[in-house]
């Protein structure tokens, strides 16, 4: 039976995409296990793409060309970045190390690159592009992240939408500006942020 992935970006990378499998899942077991077997590997960037290093986003939203991903330059106020190839560890491939493990290849986590959310189809295809804070399941917004000082200011997916956002480094009120398809905004403004964090 076949595989039916309805996705705009990537087969890999998801952003807001719905997942279908018409086979049967195979045998269940935790897909982080995976992560285990990662740490042990050594990461291995690949050589430089086409295209790797060029704006893309702002105004504009120019895309990237698969399979590099625009990740959104901090502090840019038009979701201006460059495209990037997100693979640090080519030596890795996961469809085989899953099957190995009888676990699904279609287990989407939601893991985070720099200040960016993303899905990905499972916790080893996050992993091989060196995301980190794993959670099960598809990105959505952390509700715990408003008014929290503690909280970083975050894009999720691969969408051109900027937003200024206000979080706390520790000693001072700092201004983001983030791009994504949802936002995380743990202050909407720098009074907001000095008033509660000070």
């Amino acid at each position: 039976m076949k595989h039916m992935i309805l996705c705009a970006t990537s087969l890999v990378l998801l952003a807001g995409c719905q997942l279908f499998s018409t086979t049967p899942t195979i045998k269940q077991q935790n897909a982080f296990e995976v992560l285990e077997m990662y740490q042990k590997a050594h990461p291995q960037k690949p050589a430089t793409l086409p295209n790797e290093g060029k704006k893309c986003g702002g105004i504009q939203k120019t895309p990237c060309t698969l399979p590099l991903f625009c990740v959104g330059t901090k502090g840019s106020s038009t979701g201006e970045g460059t495209c990037q190839n997100l693979i640090v560890d080519t030596s890795l491939d996961c469809r085989k190390e899953l099957f190995k493990r009888e676990l699904p290849y279609q287990a989407p986590v939601c893991a985070t690159i720099k200040n960016q959310k993303y899905t990905f189809l499972n916790a080893c295809e996050a992993a091989r592009r060196g995301a980190t804070n794993f959670t099960e399941g598809f990105c959505k917004p952390d509700a715990s992240v408003p008014n929290n000082c503690k909280a970083k200011a975050l894009g999720i997916g691969v969408c051109t939408s900027t937003e200024e956002a206000w979080e706390f480094d520790g000693e001072k009120c700092v201004q983001q500006f983030i791009t994504g398809c949802h936002h995380e905004i743990p202050f909407k403004t720098q009074a907001d942020c000095e008033t509660t964090c000070k």
